[in-house]
């Protein structure tokens, strides 16, 4: 992974500010859909949001560890250098 150091910011757990990150449903969804083979129906439960702030990618995950592991691992992690790319970090 390429991305500069600072353009992106993972929080987990705890209560988000829904002013400060702009809430994604598809991320949501795709979290929900990828969470459910590895904890059944408390994937229902799952919360999260992704947006920009202050050009700098925001990602709320929740506080479950297999939850991040996912999430990062299927659904930040490989788009990352792309995100980062459009937000024109490195250029």
């Amino acid at each position: 992974m390429s991305a500069p150091i600072g353009c992106a910011v993972i929080a987990v757990g705890g209560d988000r500010d829904e002013r400060a990150v702009l809430h994604a449903e598809r991320i949501v969804e795709q979290l929900r859909g990828l969470l459910f083979p590895a904890i059944g129906p408390r994937a229902m439960l799952a919360r999260a949001a992704a947006g920009v702030q202050h050009r700098r990618l925001v990602f709320a995950l929740p506080a479950d560890t297999q939850a991040i592991d996912i999430a990062l691992q299927k659904l930040v992690l490989p788009q990352l250098d792309d995100l980062v790319a459009q937000l024109g970090h490195g250029r």
